[in-house]
C-alpha cells in the first residue's frame, strides 16, 4: 500500500508552480515509485487537486472513497496530493479525510511564507478574484487580531490536520527558508518528501540536491500597483452594478489589455502613490513568531533558520492613493473599460 503525501498549500506559497511541476513529471515521478493522479484536477490546465477538497465539504464520501481504494491498489510507492484548498476543511471535514486515507501512511505538508511577503501578495490574489478592498483596509483587517487570522497564525491550520492526523505525520516547512537558500521549490519538495529513498534527510540539510528539470513552470508574478488598482477599482464598479463575485472581470481584462488605452489612468494613479511599512520583525509581529516558532518548531523540515520559522524582512508596501479620482476624467475612463467588458 503507498505512502500519501498530503500538499495542503497555502495559497502564495508556490502552490501553483509545484502542482503545474508535478503534473509534468510523471514519468520522473514514475521512476521513484510516486504518482500524482489526475483524477481530482481542477480543470485539465488547472492540476490543483480541488476535486478532492470538494468531495469532502459536499459529503461525496461513497465517490472519494472508492478513488482512494482505487489509488491504494497502484503499483507505487508514494502518492502525492496538493490542493490549497485543504487548508479550509473546517474540523469535521479535516476528519473526514483522515478517515478515508489509509490509516498512519499520510504525511501532511504545510508551508509558511514570511508576513511581508504572504500578505500583500494575498492582497493582489483577492482582487484577481474579484474583491475590491484596499491594500491598507485589507493589512488592517487581517492583522488586527494575529491569533484569529488565517493568514498570518499558521497554527489555526496545523491544528486542526494535528488533531486529525496525529503530530508525527504534520510536517512544516518555510518557503523563504528555501527559496533564500537557493532551493527551487519542486525540487525541495520531492526531494524531501518523496524521493527521501535517494536522498538522506542528513544530505538535504547540508545541501544536497538532485534536480527535477522536467518543468520550470514560472510562479505568479505580482502585478504593478496601477494595474491591479485598475482591477481593483473595475471590481468595485462591477459590485456597484450588481455584478457578481469571481475573477471573469480581471480574466477578460489580462487578455484585452494590450487593447484598451490606459495610459492616463496609469499615470494618474502613479502620480497618486504611497506606501506602507511593514516589518516581520516589530514588537508585535515578533512576539508572534517566536510563539509560533516554540509551538510548531518541532515539525520543520530543513532548510531551518536558527530560532525563526523564517529570516524576517522589512518591506514598503506600494499601493495607490484614491486621490486620482479627484479628477473626473479618471472615473469616466474606468467606466468606459468597464462598459467594454459589458459589452463582450
Amino acid at each position: 500500500m503507498p505512502n500519501f503525501i498530503v500538499h495542503i498549500g497555502p495559497h502564495k506559497t508556490g502552490t501553483t508552480y509545484l502542482q503545474l511541476t508535478l503534473a509534468a513529471a510523471k514519468d520522473r515521478l514514475a521512476a521513484i515509485g510516486a504518482v500524482y493522479p489526475a483524477i481530482w484536477y481542477a480543470s485539465p490546465d488547472n492540476p490543483s487537486h480541488h476535486l478532492l477538497s470538494q468531495r469532502v465539504r459536499q459529503h461525496e464520501l461513497d465517490a472519494l472513497r472508492r478513488e482512494v481504494r482505487d489509488l491504494t491498489a497502484l503499483d507505487c510507492d508514494t502518492v502525492i496530493i496538493s490542493a490549497e484548498d485543504l487548508k479550509d476543511l473546517d474540523n469535521e471535514e479535516v476528519k473526514i479525510l483522515a478517515d478515508t486515507l489509509p490509516s498512519g501512511r499520510v504525511t501532511i505538508v504545510y508551508y509558511c511564507r514570511r508576513w511581508s511577503e504572504l500578505l500583500p501578495s494575498a492582497w493582489q490574489e483577492t482582487i484577481r478574484q474579484g474583491q475590491d478592498h484596499t491594500l491598507p483596509e485589507f493589512l488592517a483587517r487581517r492583522t488586527v487580531n494575529l491569533s484569529t487570522s488565517m493568514l498570518v497564525n499558521y497554527g489555526n491550520v496545523l491544528d486542526k490536520y494535528i488533531a486529525a492526523f496525529g503530530v508525527r505525520n504534520v510536517r512544516l516547512a518555510s518557503y523563504n527558508n528555501i527559496v533564500d537558500s537557493g532551493w527551487d521549490l519542486a525540487e525541495h519538495f520531492l526531494t524531501t518528501f518523496v524521493a527521501q529513498g535517494d536522498v538522506a534527510q542528513e544530505d538535504v540539510a547540508h545541501g544536497d540536491r538532485r534536480p527535477w528539470p522536467e518543468v520550470r513552470a514560472r510562479p505568479n508574478a505580482s502585478m504593478a500597483p496601477a494595474e491591479i488598482e485598475i482591477i481593483r477599482m473595475l471590481n468595485q464598479i462591477h459590485h456597484e452594478r450588481g455584478g457578481g463575485p469571481g475573477g471573469a472581470l480581471r480574466n477578460w481584462y489580462h487578455l484585452n489589455a494590450g487593447r484598451l488605452d490606459v495610459s492616463e489612468l496609469s499615470a494618474a494613479m502613479n502620480e497618486n502613490m504611497a506606501t506602507i511599512e511593514f516589518s516581520d520583525s516589530s514588537v508585535r509581529m515578533e512576539a508572534f513568531h517566536q510563539r509560533l516558532f516554540k509551538r510548531y518548531r518541532t515539525l520543520m523540515v530543513p532548510p531551518a533558520s536558527g530560532d525563526r520559522l523564517f529570516t524576517p524582512h522589512r518591506r514598503d508596501l506600494a499601493y495607490v492613493l484614491r486621490d486620482y479620482l479627484c479628477d473626473p476624467a479618471m472615473m469616466r475612463r474606468l467606466d468606459e473599460i468597464y462598459r467594454c467588458f459589458l459589452a463582450l
